[in-house]
């Protein structure tokens, strides 16, 4: 019936007043208008209060539709921003075996409009303690695509080339077969920390064999010490002028 009543009254509808229907449609929406929300929303988050009045602001002023717009453009960009910029949390632990580490976690998955946030706080946190070995703890990740596999396997490569250790703690299943399909062969990751600290454990013991050899060899380059007998002459005046010599001999290490 409505159907039907629209069909043959809508020619009509131009002789209404605009005054009337605007009434017709306050009517129809004041009971939709939830202002108590207000208060409720500044206690908890006044962020969302932003769009809001946005939306309503801009309704008033340049038209409902092109203030919906705009309200879901703002809405869209509190969306989009944590999945840009996640939360890293980088933090300085010591092992069970008493090695120390670079524990860094992300807040996010990773998918491409994060990678290079995720990949660039990574390196700078691999830069300032070079010497240390990095873990990444993929606890929060959930998934990554392709994109992501990219970034994670440059950042691999960046870390190889300094010789810096880059492992990665308890990744999800799909995000392991995500990684294999991009990532390259150095792409070291952990179920548990049991199996994170024994690597740990193994790749310090390595370090301290590396350095140890290289003293030896720098011991070497220098080549055997030699001695030499150097004699050395004293002659003393005495008072009555009078002269003594004294002979002397010391050891010259060369």
């Amino acid at each position: 019936m409505v159907l039907l009543a629209l069909s043959f009254l809508t020619p009509y509808f131009a002789f209404i007043p605009k005054s009337s229907l605007a009434a017709v449609i306050i009517c129809a929406v004041i009971f939709m208008i939830e202002y108590e929300v207000v208060q409720p929303m500044w206690r908890s988050n006044k962020k969302d209060l932003i769009p809001t009045f946005a939306t309503f602001i801009l309704c008033l002023g340049i038209g409902v539709e092109y203030g919906i717009l705009v309200g879901v453009g703002i809405n869209m960009v509190f969306l989009l921003y944590p999945s840009a910029r996640p939360t890293m949390s980088v933090e300085k632990k010591i092992s069970r075996h008493n090695v120390e580490y670079i524990l860094i976690t992300p807040g996010n998955s990773l998918y491409f409009p994060a990678i290079e946030f995720i990949k660039s706080s990574i390196g700078q946190a691999g830069l300032v303690s070079s010497h240390l070995p990095v873990v990444v703890d993929c606890r929060f990740i959930l998934g990554a695509d392709f994109t992501a596999a990219k970034g994670i396997a440059a950042l691999i490569n960046e870390f190889v080339s300094r010789k810096q250790p880059l492992y990665f703690l308890n990744p999800r299943e799909e995000v392991i077969t995500v990684f294999k399909g991009a990532v390259p062969d150095d792409f070291q990751y952990f179920a548990s920390e049991s199996d994170m600290d024994e690597c740990l454990k193994i790749h310090k013991e390595n370090q301290d064999l590396t350095e140890g050899s290289k003293l030896l060899q720098n011991i070497e380059e220098i080549g055997p010490i030699r001695y030499s007998m150097t004699e050395l002459r004293e002659i003393k005046c005495g008072e009555n002028g009078t002269t003594s010599l004294n002979h002397r001999k010391t050891n010259d290490t060369g």
